[in-house]
C-alpha cells in the first residue's frame, strides 16, 4: 500500500461526525451511513413483508411436521421444502437488508485511482421478484488519480454540494453528509490527489 494511505490514524474527523475511516488491502476507505427516507408507503412495504414472510416460515414448518409425522407422498414433500427452503434463504436477508436501510456510501482511495460506491437501497420490488442483487462493481465509479482536478464544493439549489466527473457524467458525493463533513472529505481527497497527505 501506498505509504500515503497509512496516515489513517492521524486523520482528525469533524466532530461528532457519522464517517468512519479504515484501512483495506485496497486501500483507504471513508464510509457514512445515509438517512433512511421512511414513508408511509415504506411502512406498509416492510409490515406486508414481513406478514407474507411469516406466513412463509409457517408454511415451512408445516411441511416439516408432515414429514417428521411420516405422512404419505414423502418425496413429493421433501423436494417442495427443498425448494421452499432454498427461497426462504434467498428473500430472507434481500428483506433484511429492506428494513435495515441503505448500505453505506464509500470513497475509497487506493494508490493510483478513487472509487465512488453510493448507498444503496433494495426495494420490495427486487424482493418479491427474487432479482439478484447488483453487484457493487456495477454501482461503483472509478477515477484515475490524475482527474481528481475537477472536484468541486459549491453551493447550488440551496445546498452545498461536493461533485466530480469521471469523464462521462457529474457525480455527486456525500449528499446526506453535513456541509463540514463534506468540506472535509473534499479536503481529504484533494490532499491525496496532490500527494499531501491527510492533516
Amino acid at each position: 500500500m501506498n505509504q500515503q494511505l497509512r496516515t489513517v490514524h492521524a486523520i482528525t474527523l469533524p466532530p461528532a461526525s457519522k464517517i468512519r475511516i479504515r484501512e483495506t488491502p485496497r486501500g483507504l476507505t471513508v464510509a457514512w451511513t445515509t438517512r433512511p427516507e421512511w414513508s408511509l408507503a415504506r411502512t406498509f412495504q416492510a409490515a406486508f413483508g414481513g406478514f407474507w414472510l411469516a406466513g412463509w416460515t409457517v408454511g415451512e414448518c408445516a411441511a416439516t411436521t408432515a414429514l417428521v409425522l411420516g405422512v404419505e407422498r414423502r418425496f413429493g414433500i421433501l423436494a417442495w421444502l427443498a425448494f421452499w427452503t432454498l427461497a426462504g434463504m434467498h428473500v430472507w436477508p434481500r428483506y433484511l437488508n429492506f428494513v435495515r436501510g441503505p448500505r453505506p456510501e464509500r470513497v475509497i482511495l487506493t494508490e493510483h485511482e478513487l472509487c465512488h460506491v453510493p448507498s444503496t437501497l433494495r426495494t420490495f420490488r427486487n424482493l418479491v421478484q427474487l432479482r439478484r442483487p447488483l453487484r457493487e462493481a456495477k454501482n461503483a465509479t472509478l477515477v484515475q488519480k490524475h482527474r481528481i482536478s475537477s472536484l468541486t464544493l459549491a453551493t447550488a439549489r440551496g445546498r452545498q454540494q461536493l461533485v466530480f466527473n469521471d469523464g462521462v457524467r457529474s457525480i455527486e458525493i456525500g449528499r446526506s453528509l453535513e456541509n463540514s463533513e463534506r468540506e472535509w472529505l473534499a479536503d481529504v481527497i484533494l490532499k491525496w490527489a496532490n500527494d499531501t497527505g491527510y492533516r
